[in-house]
């Protein structure tokens, strides 16, 4: 009900002019600034939190390198509302590896695996990791990486990619 607290407010200050009470109109107006900062600052937090919504929609398939150019541009204006998180570093790296950029992917995707220490599965983490190193030529790293997938919910793919870097082959 925050509309008619803010309608409230401004009847509030709107009744202490026309009397001319200075102490009502100063108390008015300054719960009627601290609603409104309120109310900006949660309509922020919702921004930010549909573009993050937003962005792991596009990566939660196979994106094409247009959709995960599109989900970074997202991310970015999450990361600029100063949130971050081993996801948002996660989906960066997807993005990334999406986008055949393995370079730009590497940071994002040790920042993930270093940053989930401590979860039961981290080998989503792991696969973005060997993704990257995977993109990038390293295939012992991408080995070692995939090879952390074991046991998680991502151990297939993990297995996958192990296989192709068997059979000198790329996805």
């Amino acid at each position: 009900q925050f509309e008619d607290s803010r309608t409230a407010y401004e009847n509030a200050v709107a009744l202490a002019e026309a009397a001319e009470d200075n102490a009502a109109l100063t108390a008015a107006s300054n719960e009627l600034e601290r609603l409104v900062e309120g109310l900006e600052a949660r309509a922020a937090t919702q921004a930010t939190a549909e573009a993050f919504n937003n962005a792991v929609s596009l990566l939660s398939a196979s994106p094409t390198p247009n959709q995960a150019e599109e989900a970074l541009g997202m991310l970015n204006q999450v990361m600029e509302a100063g949130y971050d998180s081993t996801r948002t570093a996660f989906y960066y790296a997807q993005a990334y590896n999406a986008m055949d950029q393995g370079a730009e992917a590497l940071p994002y995707a040790e920042a993930a695996v270093a940053a989930s220490e401590g979860e039961a599965d981290r080998s989503g983490y792991y696969i973005q990791l060997g993704l990257a190193h995977m993109k990038m030529g390293n295939a012992d790293q991408a080995r070692s990486a995939f090879e952390q997938t074991q046991g998680g919910a991502w151990e297939s793919w993990g297995t996958h990619y192990i296989g192709q870097l068997d059979s000198g082959g790329t996805d």
